[in-house]
């Protein structure tokens, strides 16, 4: 019974976009036309189950955060990425090198990512402490939408239940929304520049806006984007005479504080430009922009339905947020669709959408409680396995790994110990997740001279592989540590090609095999 509740639920996973969509017009279609399915719909009790339930969502999703947390490994590549790199510059070296003639590493962030993850490390270099930032900037997201919530709609518990919405979509995404890449901090500036705008003066909310879209855009460049919603309600509010110069103000600030960490140590603008032009060499996906496409329906379809359904009267800035919500959605389905995007590029715009759900409900607590549960359940019921299915797959590998990733990290050590002058390298497919504990090799002071993560995207868009061939070649690296497993061996075939293979087995040998490691020395 339970194996087939399983399969159900996996089932339901598979399927969880065009689900919500579907049960949301369900629901809104039965309760507009169907009086005795709208009467027992919107009873008491119904409404009772609907906030109960919102209290297991946000637990359950509180720990999940907490098992990504206590689990020693990153469960994506480019995690690992950012924190080595952080750690690298922030102990003097380039953030954004040529690949063409120095180390390869780096890619198309903005330094204010590094300049966020590198500051945790500064405390205690750690996976751990790698993971924070972008766990308590989500959690921060979620209690600065939830008192904003609570402001628009007077009742602490309908905001509980519309946050409760807002986190079953991000459960479809794992830990896309908590990892320490760009989402989570975005995710942040947008729940803030909400806050500002519609509960801070004016002039105050135009300038703050501001400052928050200049981080965002130097968290990644399309960043100001998302805080575009906000700015222009923002803006409504501000008398016509005095608008054009508040606005100049407010664009000045988010310059100034886009352009400020380009002007760190370290940080080349050359080179933070060349490799976003290896960003747009990647070109765009048609299947990856039906996804977002689909994603921005999903979340707009709940304000599309209840604005046709109650045409309600909005404040000008209400109405300004909407319009300007609606082409930032588009924007970023479009970017989203670049080789190696997804659907996750618009969560930072989610705390906005779930806000507009709330602003097109007419004043009524009673209509509010009743949209609210009708969100909720359309999300809940799409949305739930994978909140359940993600929480216990997290469960099932920090404790049945945990103690044996610990033990890679110790047998690591000791070969970094051995080899100061080492280098972490791929293997197989199979062992590629214990090549993300390089980041272990920059934290005990090993230069960073080949990130493979990074390699991959450079090969993809078609980079000569002269560039990497180099530090193999003419044993430029004199000692390599890699995981167990064929060198060099990934399946992705655009990564490396037999001739690198071929050439790092002309030079060096194998001299130690450990557990979950293996070292190979110059023959020379």
């Amino acid at each position: 019974m339970i194996t087939k509740l399983i399969v159900f639920l996996g089932a339901l996973r598979q399927n969880q976009h065009s689900l919500v969509m579907y049960y949301f017009f369900l629901s809104a279609l039965s309760w507009a036309y169907l009086g005795k399915i709208r009467s027992f719909t919107w009873c008491a009790v119904l409404t009772d189950i609907s906030a109960a339930i919102s209290i297991f969502a946000v637990f359950t999703y509180a720990f999940a955060l907490a098992l990504y947390l206590l689990y020693p490994n990153y469960l994506d590549h480019f995690q690992s990425v950012v924190a080595s790199t952080s750690w690298f510059w922030l102990q003097g070296h380039e953030l954004y090198p040529n690949w063409t003639t120095g180390q390869i590493y780096g890619f198309a962030y903005g330094p204010m990512l590094f300049v966020i993850n590198g500051t945790a490390l500064l405390l205690k270099p750690s996976i751990f402490a790698s993971k924070l930032p972008g766990v308590l900037s989500l959690g921060s997201a979620l209690g600065a939408t939830w008192a904003l919530l609570a402001w628009k709609t007077g009742s602490r518990l309908v905001s509980l239940i519309l946050l409760a919405s807002m986190i079953m979509v991000f459960s479809a995404f794992n830990e896309f929304a908590y990892w320490n890449r760009a989402e989570p901090f975005l995710i942040l500036l947008s729940a803030i520049s909400l806050l500002l705008a519609f509960r801070s003066s004016s002039f105050v909310a135009v300038v703050g806006i501001g400052v928050l879209t200049g981080i965002a855009a130097a968290l990644k460049i399309h960043g100001f984007i998302y805080t575009i919603p906000a700015a222009a309600a923002a803006l409504a509010r501000v008398e016509a005479p005095r608008r054009l110069k508040i606005a100049i103000i407010g664009s000045a600030c988010a310059v100034t504080c886009a352009a400020l960490p380009f002007f760190a140590k370290g940080v080349s603008i050359i080179g933070y430009l060349r490799f976003l032009r290896l960003a747009f060499d990647e070109g765009l996906m048609a299947s990856g922009l039906i996804a977002n496409i689909f994603f921005a329906v999903v979340l707009t379809a709940p304000i599309i339905v209840i604005w046709v359904w109650r045409k309600p009267a909005l404040h000008p800035s209400e109405r300004c947020l909407l319009a300007a919500l609606g082409p930032s959605l588009a924007v970023m389905a479009i970017i989203g669709a670049k080789r190696g995007g997804g659907a996750y590029y618009l969560l930072p715009l989610v705390p906005v959408c779930i806000y507009a759900i709330v602003i097109v409900c007419v004043s009524s607590k009673t209509e509010i409680w009743k949209i609210a549960s009708l969100v909720f359940f359309s999300y809940f019921l799409a949305y739930s396995p994978n909140l359940v299915l993600g929480t216990a797959d997290l469960y099932r590998l920090e404790a049945a790994t945990s103690e044996r990733e610990r033990g890679k990290i110790a047998e690591l050590k000791t070969y970094l110990a051995s080899y100061p002058e080492a280098q972490i390298g791929v293997s197989d497919d199979e062992h590629y997740d214990s090549y993300f504990y390089g980041v272990y090799s920059v934290w005990n002071g090993h230069p960073l001279d080949v990130d493979f993560s990074v390699w991959g995207d450079l090969a993809i868009v078609g980079t000569d592989e002269g560039y990497i061939l180099r530090f193999v070649k003419a044993c430029t690296i004199p000692v390599w540590i890699l995981p167990l497993g064929r060198p060099f061996t990934l399946v992705n075939s655009s990564l490396l090609s037999e001739n690198f293979r071929q050439t790092f087995l002309t030079n060096y040998r194998q001299i130690e095999t450990g557990h979950a490691y293996q070292v190979w020395k110059c023959k020379s």
